[in-house]
């Protein structure tokens, strides 16, 4: 299968897979499949600019440049699709996809993903050393959400990580080793026009877990909703790889 097929058969299945989601039975077959199309992928495929992967000097925020840079490829209202290239040691902040399904493939490097699920508030009492805690401000109370962890791994080009709605939703991914670059497929597209999927961020609360009594449970984490980070933001390249057409009709 040449480069352009193979691109073109993951933008056909991927719209295939997410444009009708009532079958969870149907969905997991289809991510399956999508999954194993993706696992062919490389950079070549995709006629990748090596120039953005060619420095390895670790990011500093106070060096010039952006510490991600994302090239579009395609979207629609059922999905988008693009490249994220992360300079060494810089990471896309731990962050949500709201109602979201996301597909990951390393193309170049490695990554750090430390994914977590969020628990229901209610489910989980607030503990008491959370107050005692000076980084954490009363007003950030209802900002503050339980999480359980749901991996924590280092993702190379030998397999595609698979991020759903509910499990694994929140999320950061950290270069190692050297710079990395990854194909995002994420459906539906973030909205942020309307608000109907924005992308909230988060900072990790170190709460002490192994207090006798305390209640706090061993195996949840604690969230803490803030701004974007100051010392994130993007640039973008263009694509210079094969075309995703879709026919709309023969869907």
């Amino acid at each position: 299968m040449n480069m352009a097929n193979v691109v073109q058969r993951i933008g056909h299945l991927a719209r295939k897979t997410f444009l009708d989601i009532s079958s969870k039975v149907a969905l997991k077959e289809n991510i399956a499949d999508l999954k194993g199309v993706l696992q062919t992928l490389n950079a070549s495929d995709l006629n990748f600019e090596e120039r953005l992967v060619e420095n390895r000097d670790v990011y500093r925020p106070e060096t010039r440049g952006a510490p991600v840079t994302y090239v579009h490829i395609y979207e629609d209202r059922i999905l988008s699709i693009g490249i994220f290239v992360i300079r060494h040691g810089a990471s896309l902040p731990l962050h949500d996809h709201p109602d979201m399904h996301g597909l990951i493939k390393v193309i170049h490097g490695q990554g750090k993903i430390k994914s977590f699920t969020s628990v229901p508030k209610e489910d989980i009492p607030f503990p008491k050393e959370m107050e005692l805690n000076s980084s954490v401000k009363p007003w950030h109370r209802d900002r503050i959400i339980p999480v359980k962890l749901h991996s924590d791994t280092v993702v190379d080009s030998d397999s595609v990580c698979e991020l759903g709605p509910e499990e694994g939703n929140l999320h950061y991914i950290e270069a190692v080793n050297g710079p990395m670059a990854f194909v995002d497929i994420l459906s539906p597209p973030y909205d942020h026009d309307t608000g109907a999927r924005v992308c909230h961020y988060y900072k990790e609360l170190n709460i002490e877990k192994d207090v006798t009594g305390s209640g706090i449970q061993n195996d949840i984490c604690w969230l803490l909703e803030i701004p974007q980070p100051s010392d994130y933001w993007t640039a973008s390249a263009k694509y210079k790889g094969p075309r995703i057409a879709i026919d709309m009709d023969s869907f």
